[in-house]
């Protein structure tokens, strides 16, 4: 009981802080986000929110809200809400994008018991502290339970049982634009570490920077470092992590050293002062042409397409080795869309999520909405894509995840709390502060004690 009370305790303790309250903080979210699905919320005040259409002035309906972190799909999170909003006349469903800090948000709202009627959530660790702590709703008789596919239901699971939908399915590789490779000469994609370095050599000799930098932003440098090392452990991840949340393992592994040696090659061909550039100065550079590859998720596509609709995308798993039959792509449920079983509206709040869920073919609903362009993550149910379906990049990835060839996340299946603890830490070495023992011995240090 000592030991559950000082998990939850900790679990609360850092909204309690920088919200100025005292309660719950869901760990902050990559999503970017990412992206959140992929990229970080941008902080200021945790209670200040973008709407993405206007609220309907109607008293005759009962209004839904679904909370999703910062994100670069307004337009489409829009069009999927007034979709819906459309399609029937007893519900108002609103879309509230937190333009600050989701984790402190969420946290805020747990501590006065006023939390959305929907909310995103990190899958795995996060989603299951919710769920232990009884903050979400039992989702397992829903209709979405039966479609989704079995590789994205350990990320919206607890105890045996559903307590969200993974409305999204990221991917992280190495994208590049193929009209530099040609440019450069490189006829064969690399599919090892070594045939990775002599691409670089030959886009080096052309005037082209091989690596876009994001290094400014940590969470940047987390995503590749997770990416690394669950290509440096491959079939030998999954029980290093139960290990690791046991609080009996180690990031000092066989293997690891490949880890850094390809953090090495990016450093070496990232450009001059490249710790200066963050994400938004990396899909820019990528975009324009001036760096031939970017190592993120899917994502940063989004943001290279809107700065240069004419760049041509490819994709390259990750070469860790000079193994061609290690280089993966990592792959992660990366939303979970929960809802609140103490909302004033629960069933109000089930029949927008089966709007939310419903993949029928040749409707454009809200995974066609969000999904269907460059950038979007893929599906975790069945749904016929039309936009993407042609393009280079989305091939390869579909490809490798049919083919089973993916990882995992490590950062959002160690305990809660290791995302920031591997942002902040791994930075060190991308800035020349930290060695490569240094940034082992502060990782097993920190993530170890998450497990106490």
């Amino acid at each position: 009981m000592h030991k559950q009370i000082k998990m939850i305790t900790a679990f609360f303790l850092t909204a309690a802080m920088t919200a100025g309250l005292a309660g719950c903080s869901s760990p902050s979210s990559d999503s970017t986000q990412t992206t959140q699905a992929g990229q970080p919320a941008q902080t200021n005040q945790a209670d200040q929110t973008s709407q993405a259409p206007e609220e309907s002035k109607s008293t005759d309906k009962v209004d839904i809200t679904l909370a999703v972190w910062t994100s670069s799909s307004a337009a489409a999170l829009e069009e999927a809400q007034n979709t819906f909003n459309n399609s029937q006349d007893k519900i108002n469903f609103k879309v509230e994008i937190q333009a600050d800090d989701y984790a402190q948000y969420l946290g805020a709202k747990t501590v006065a018991n006023d939390l959305p009627d929907l909310f995103y959530l990190n899958p795995y660790s996060e989603l299951k502290q919710y769920a232990k702590n009884g903050y979400l709703l039992d989702l397992s008789d829903q209709p979405f339970a039966s479609k989704i596919y079995d590789s994205t239901k350990e990320g919206v699971s607890y105890d045996g049982k559903i307590y969200g939908y993974p409305s999204t399915v990221e991917y992280w590789g190495l994208f590049y634009n193929i009209d530099v490779f040609e440019q450069a000469g490189i006829t064969e994609l690399p599919t090892t570490f070594s045939q990775l370095e002599d691409a670089c050599e030959k886009l080096k000799a052309s005037g082209i920077t091989p690596f876009a930098a994001t290094y400014k932003d940590s969470w940047t440098c987390e995503q590749v470092f997770c990416a690394l090392y669950a290509a440096a452990m491959q079939d030998r991840l999954p029980g290093w992590i139960d290990d690791m949340n046991a609080g009996n393992s180690t990031f000092t592994q066989e293997g690891v050293d490949k880890v850094f040696r390809f953090i090495d090659l990016m450093k070496e061909n990232s450009g001059t002062n490249y710790m200066d550039s963050d994400a938004s100065a990396g899909y820019n550079s990528f975009a324009n042409g001036d760096a031939a590859m970017i190592f993120l998720g899917q994502f940063a596509l989004r943001s290279a397409r809107k700065v240069n609709q004419d760049i041509q995308l490819g994709m390259l798993p990750i070469p860790i080795s000079d193994n061609p039959e290690e280089s993966k792509i990592m792959c992660n449920t990366g939303v979970g869309i929960v809802v609140n079983p103490n909302g004033k509206h629960v069933q109000e709040a089930l029949e927008v999520l089966e709007y939310i869920t419903d993949n029928t073919d040749g409707v454009r609903n809200w995974t066609i909405i969000m999904l269907d362009d460059v950038g979007g993550a893929m599906p975790s149910i069945p749904v016929k894509m039309q936009n993407v379906v042609n393009e280079p990049f989305y091939q390869t990835a579909s490809q490798y995840i049919a083919d089973g060839k993916t990882m995992g996340k490590i950062s959002n299946q160690l305990n809660s709390g290791a995302m920031e603890i591997i942002k902040g830490v791994v930075q060190g070495y991308f800035a020349d502060m930290s060695s490569q023992e240094e940034i082992l011995n502060q990782l097993d240090e920190q993530i170890l004690k998450l497990a106490e």
